[in-house]
């Protein structure tokens, strides 16, 4: 067998084998799934701060196995893929648990503090005048309205009637538009 994880048919069907007898109680199969997936546990422990990754990692080993226990497999969804948005999920309550107990709020990387970063935001009127007047076709005027609206890129498609790829090419189109006007920008951005 190889080790690590594969995305294929047969190694989907000895992960299905070895959690149907892992639930039984076979810890040998236990500790092949494990090994298994270890690599993916680790990469997740990866984001933590170095001080903190060997709990996480024996958290999400610990994780792993009640994740494994409560996979179905009648509901046909592939054990990796489960396991790896399972694990995820089970890093980030971690984190939040961690830096509550800490007494954080967020997830900050170490050093920072949002209450530090107190730029002045620009002054909305001037950048929307400045804004108005660009020289746009419609379908770049309605996508730029969009993304001062803090719309989404789905909802930026529909707004501008475009599927992906005229949506991309739209957008190209805006930015390049900008790029020609940047000094301007920049001066209302100060």
């Amino acid at each position: 067998m190889k080790k690590g994880i594969t995305y294929n048919e047969e190694s989907f069907e000895e992960d299905r084998r070895l959690v149907r007898l892992w639930k039984e109680g076979d810890r040998d199969a236990a500790e092949e799934l494990l090994r298994k997936y270890d690599p993916l546990i680790c990469r997740e422990a990866a984001s933590a701060r170095e001080e903190d990754r060997e709990d996480l990692r024996q958290e999400l080993r610990l994780a792993f196995l009640e994740i494994s226990k409560a996979y179905d497999e009648k509901k046909k969804i592939y054990y990796a893929y489960f396991m790896k948005i399972r694990l995820h999920y089970a890093k980030v309550d971690y984190i939040d648990q961690d830096n509550r107990r800490r007494g954080k709020d967020t997830a900050w990387p170490e050093g920072f503090d949002p209450a530090d970063e107190k730029e002045e935001a620009p002054d909305m009127k001037d950048l929307l005048l400045f804004v108005k007047d660009l020289p746009l076709g419609p379908v770049e005027r309605t996508l730029l309205d969009s993304i001062l609206a803090g719309d989404p890129n789905n909802v930026q498609m529909k707004k501008i009637h475009k599927k992906r790829s005229g949506y991309y090419s739209a957008k190209a189109r805006l930015v390049d538009i900008l790029r020609q006007h940047k000094e301007e920008l920049r001066e209302i951005l100060k």
